[in-house]
């Protein structure tokens, strides 16, 4: 997830499972909305939209409502692909979420460079800590953008008849090794890799 340039007093609700209704960093904190007579209102555009994970980010709004008073967080959680769609537009139109989901990778990397996206480094120094090497995901040139809610693995699946085609005898365990069966793959007319989606993430 990133926050928008707005988003500075919602730090808590972006932090790792761990660290949910944590304290507020940034500018004044939330948790000044009710002492000041103040109503605020945070956007939050996430993709998790059914089941348990839909149910699940609705319980981390309600939690950081009721931990910071005069806060309401207006969820709204939509299909990954239209969420960027509305994201671009709302970027266009300078009324983007204060905090929204975000992949990593190009997807994060192009709105670092379009300068719509706020550097985290300093405000969630704990965090990142405590992420460890994780964090590389969401971060640019060293910086980081993102906190992640949750980090999951990705799966490879091999053909061995086509790896035997090609002369491999077993799966690579480097990516030295990696690399050797690329070559040997496209060395018999064999497409190494392929994905499910085209999306930059």
């Amino acid at each position: 997830m990133d926050l928008g340039k707005r988003g500075l007093g919602i730090l808590a609700l972006l932090a790792s499972t761990a660290l949910l209704a944590s304290g507020c960093s940034g500018g004044g904190g939330t948790n000044d909305a009710a002492a000041a007579g103040e109503d605020k209102t945070i956007t939050w555009w996430h993709n998790s939209n059914n089941g348990e994970g839909k149910a699940y980010y609705e319980k981390v709004a309600d939690d950081f409502e009721a931990a910071h008073e005069g806060v309401t967080v207006e969820v709204s959680a939509m299909q990954h692909e239209d969420m960027l769609t509305k994201l671009d537009a709302a970027f266009q139109s300078g009324d983007a979420p204060d905090v929204y989901m975000e992949r990593g990778g190009g997807e994060l990397a192009g709105h670092v460079e379009a300068g719509l996206t706020r550097d985290l480094s300093e405000l969630a120094t704990d965090e990142i800590s405590m992420i460890g090497g994780n964090i590389a995901g969401w971060q640019v040139d060293g910086k980081t953008y993102a906190l992640p809610y949750s980090v999951g693995l990705a799966g490879f699946w091999y053909n061995k008849a086509l790896f035997k085609e090609a002369g491999i005898s077993n799966p690579p365990q480097t990516m030295d090794e990696w690399m050797d069966a690329v070559k040997k793959l496209k060395a018999e007319g064999i497409d190494p890799v392929s994905v499910g989606a085209g999306d930059k993430w």
